[in-house]
């Protein structure tokens, strides 16, 4: 029987997938202790993405993000068009009312 999932995953998820393939996006980090994550059920977790349900009825995102060295503000405003673009095809009822970024790292060249 397949596992459904409730909607703050699905944006979890569309979030994530869409985050990732921005450019300049090298991937997402669940932090040193490992909890800037989205449990899914089963023991399996989203890494680098919160996703939070809010007062509003709708969801606060925060992403925790590798980069590469390109401009980081159109990078950001990049994420944020492409996840609230992204909630729309995970069958959301709304779009995220936040999506917070942060920049932890930059990902190395390869040599």
């Amino acid at each position: 029987m397949p596992r459904v999932l409730s909607e703050r995953v699905r944006v979890a998820s569309a979030a994530l997938e869409a985050t990732l393939a921005v450019p300049g996006v090298a991937g997402a980090d669940a932090g040193p202790l490992g909890a800037h994550v989205t449990g899914v059920g089963g023991g399996e977790r989203l890494e680098g993405v919160i996703c939070a349900a809010t007062e509003g009825g709708g969801y606060a995102l925060s992403l925790r993000l590798i980069c590469e060295a390109v401009p980081l503000h159109p990078l950001a405003d990049e994420i944020r068009e492409a996840v609230e673009a992204s909630a729309a095809d995970a069958g959301a009822s709304r779009a995220p009312e936040t999506v917070s970024i942060a920049f932890v790292d930059l990902a190395e060249r390869a040599s």
